[in-house]
């Protein structure tokens, strides 16, 4: 069963990943540290290639669109309550300035660096611990394998050829970097551009990623009267818009568009 194998590994990689943050905090290395994101990256990839056609095959093919939207929009409700969680168990609310840099010994700055690593060792182990054990019920679950009787063989070349696969691809491909950029970049962002310190910053992106929840499940309404390629064109343009005030202001106004711009990824 190719489409629940692809799912359990996806759990795997996911759980694997988690894990290796431990060893990477141990050993203070930012390469282990990408090694562990990358193969999480990896188990999330798995997961949603695999999950996703069970979403579009599971009721009228008209509506997959809205059905893949909904089931989507609950990875805002996980993306909300993560942030909060970092700001709890992970980020200290501290870091060090030019001044502490300069006024603190080495094994000081050690002692501080050793101490901020070991904060995301727990978290990771028993997010890991949690996905491994969604693994192991799953694989006593039982779930038919889709069968596409029209399938016909192809490589990769004759799949290629088709032109809104390759637009797709390159959508995917910029919306990925723009979503998960904003994202991961909003805390330090915000630290720069508004003087909030990090704490306070992970619950002004809770916020944000609980606009995107809401978003997701107020695209997923529209897409009921409005086709969903041009509400997808009309959020890309709005976006563009409000990127503007973000990237030549400071202060509040850039935080504000900032979080809006989560709101309408969908």
């Amino acid at each position: 069963m190719v489409t629940k194998n692809g799912i359990i590994l996806g759990l795997l990689l996911f759980a694997t990943g988690a894990f290796l943050f431990y060893p990477a905090a141990s050993v203070l290395s930012f390469p282990f540290f990408l090694t562990a994101l990358f193969v999480i990256a990896s188990g999330l990839t798995f997961l949603e290639t695999a999950a996703n056609p069970y979403i579009t095959v599971l009721g009228n093919p008209q509506t997959a669109t809205q059905r893949l939207n909904l089931a989507q929009s609950f990875n805002g409700l996980g993306a909300f309550i993560a942030p909060l969680i970092g700001g709890l168990f992970i980020l200290s609310g501290r870091h060090l300035t030019e001044y502490d840099l300069q006024t603190m010994t080495a094994e000081q700055v050690q002692a501080f660096n050793i101490a901020e690593a070991a904060s995301v060792k727990m978290p990771y182990i028993f997010i890991g611990a949690l996905v491994l054990l969604v693994a192991i019920v799953f694989s006593f679950i039982n779930l038919p394998e889709i069968i596409d009787i029209n399938r016909e063989s192809s490589s990769v070349k004759s799949v290629l050829k088709h032109n809104h696969l390759r637009a797709g691809i390159a959508a995917q491909f910029f919306y990925v970097g723009a979503q998960v950029g904003v994202g991961s970049f909003f805390i330090r962002f915000l630290n720069s551009a508004a003087s909030i310190d990090e704490k306070s910053a992970a619950y002004y992106l809770s916020v944000a990623l609980l606009l995107f929840m809401a978003g997701r499940f107020i695209g997923t309404l529209l897409m009921q009267f409005i086709r969903p390629q041009k509400l997808l064109t009309a959020y890309s343009v709005i976006n563009v818009i409000l990127l503007l005030p973000a990237i030549f202001f400071t202060g509040m106004i850039s935080v504000y568009t900032l979080m809006a711009v989560q709101f309408l990824c969908q």
